[in-house]
């Protein structure tokens, strides 16, 4: 069952940290981001914990307080553990080779996200047009499909940009 209420949802100072740190996601678009991966949530473990009650979306976790609709943590599932950084966990020599393929990866997808971007505006444009011309519900929903796909596509660059930067060596 998914997270219900889950616009509701306030998200403590902790996760917003994590959810910066960890995952790249600006304060700007930090609780767009996280209701849209709350309304696709779904439990992870069958009982309760004293930390909370833990959600997934994708590879994304959730720590939450229900009772108080409240977000308390966030990480990504990975095999290493939830703390772990990945560059630490890796071959050193590894992760040296995978910077050049990691950066050029990143450029080719900020270009396709681009693109993209670009042509949701179009059909955004289109719609609206079509909407202020026949002020039908069925041109409005449109326009909220486009932007639910657009944000989609924006959520998955920042998660990719997360994984990239996991793996960036500093300095």
């Amino acid at each position: 069952m998914p997270v219900s209420n889950y616009n509701k949802y306030e998200l403590t100072d902790h996760a917003k940290q994590r959810i910066s740190e960890r995952l790249g996601i600006t304060v700007k678009d930090m609780y767009r981001w996280t209701y849209r991966m709350l309304s696709e949530a779904v439990p992870i473990e069958s009982t309760d914990t004293k930390e909370g009650v833990r959600y997934q979306a994708r590879n994304i976790i959730f720590v939450l307080d229900e009772a108080e609709l409240k977000v308390l943590t966030v990480y990504p599932e990975s095999k290493y553990g939830a703390d772990t950084d990945l560059r630490e966990a890796l071959n050193p020599d590894l992760v040296r080779s995978l910077q050049k393929p990691l950066r050029d990866y990143l450029k080719k997808r900020q270009a396709v996200l681009s693109n993209e971007v670009a042509g949701y505006v179009n059909d955004l444009n289109f719609a609206s047009l079509n909407y202020q011309n026949t002020a039908a519900p069925e041109d409005l929903a449109e326009i909220v499909n486009i932007m639910r796909a657009l944000e989609g596509q924006i959520g998955d660059y920042y998660q990719t940009l997360a994984d990239v930067q996991k793996l960036q060596i500093t300095g």
